[in-house]
């Protein structure tokens, strides 16, 4: 979603890749930037996570959706980990908890702006099959986002979107 697409003026942001809200509350819109680390079945061998690097840029986003106005922002960072190499397919691979906390470690917290909230998300890929048949998820909050008062033009934005729909 971008500023335009809202009907906003100025470069605000450049884009939400997720906007939500309650029903009936467009004045609580909450805003959301995703971010992808890989963990391949080479990382497993290297120590080495992809897109870790990306992670700064995804803080600088954050900011720039929570300096346009909206009531929540969050932060999720999604690792896709390849965990076949680990069980041969057979069983269950869990990313090692020292890889989960290098990505943890990794985000720029310190860079946030206060109330900015951080999500940290993992998806196994434990077979040769689809990760949504066989595969694992969960996750873990990071830092909880703080409601700020959604701006007026914010709000008329969202309610442009999602309330005004005939």
């Amino acid at each position: 979603m971008t500023p335009g697409a809202l009907g906003l003026t100025g470069p605000t942001f450049g884009d939400a890749d997720a906007l939500l809200i309650e029903a009936g509350s467009p004045s609580r819109a909450s805003a959301v930037e995703y971010k992808r680390v890989k963990v391949s079945q080479d990382s497993f061998a290297t120590g080495e996570l992809n897109k870790l690097a990306e992670l700064k840029k995804a803080v600088f986003q954050a900011n720039a959706l929570h300096s346009a106005g909206f009531a929540y922002v969050w932060l999720i960072v999604i690792i896709v980990s390849d965990t076949r190499s680990l069980t041969g397919g057979l069983g269950f691979g869990f990313t090692p908890q020292s890889y989960i906390q290098k990505v943890i470690d990794s985000i720029p917290v310190a860079e946030l702006t206060d109330g900015v909230g951080v999500v940290v998300s993992q998806i196994e890929q434990v077979s040769d099959r689809p990760a949504n048949e066989r595969g694992m998820a969960g996750g873990r909050i990071v830092r909880v986002a703080v409601e700020q008062k959604q701006s007026s033009e914010m709000t008329a934005a969202v309610e442009r979107i999602f309330v005004d729909v005939t």
